[in-house]
């Protein structure tokens, strides 16, 4: 009987050693770090961080939702979550960002005063992901990137919707 316990137990500990990539499939709850953002970062967001969140796929393909959706492929190399953004919106992203330049030069053209503004805009497709997964894998933290401006990283934390 304690022969089949202690096997019991070892067959249990071994089912959570799973290798971490197959722990990250699934979807993650965003927040913006609180102790590293500043409250101006989460407010440029407003309510979008409401349904902010990551999906990994087993076929190495990713969603953020983060207000619109971006997507692209993911690999993990040791604990570093590398991510290549391909869509925005469901569209290639030269396309969108195609299209959001010829939206600024329309804006520029109708309101000079705003032409500074509507730069911003076709840079505002990309989305450049930098993160790390936690050692026990139930946490992902690293920085996010809105856009083609340096003031736009943020820090984020991931957890696991269980």
């Amino acid at each position: 009987m304690k022969f089949l316990g202690l096997l019991l137990l070892i067959v249990v500990a071994l089912a959570g050693c799973g290798k971490l990539e197959d722990r990250l499939y699934g979807t993650w709850k965003g927040q913006v770090d609180p102790d590293v953002s500043s409250a101006a970062d989460a407010s440029r967001l407003g309510f979008v961080l409401q349904d902010f969140h990551l999906e990994l796929k087993k076929d190495h393909t990713y969603l953020v939702k983060l207000g619109i959706p971006f997507e692209g492929n993911w690999s993990l190399h040791g604990n570093h979550l590398s991510c290549q953004q391909t869509k925005v919106m469901g569209a290639p992203v030269a396309d969108a960002e195609k299209y959001m330049g010829q939206v600024a030069e329309l804006g520029k053209a109708m309101d000079k005063t705003k032409a500074k503004d509507m730069d911003k805009l076709s840079g505002a497709m990309r989305m450049d992901l930098n993160l790390n997964v936690g050692e026990d894998g139930k946490t992902i933290t690293g920085s996010l990137q809105w856009g083609s401006l340096s003031n736009n990283r943020m820090k984020v934390i991931f957890k696991k919707d269980e």
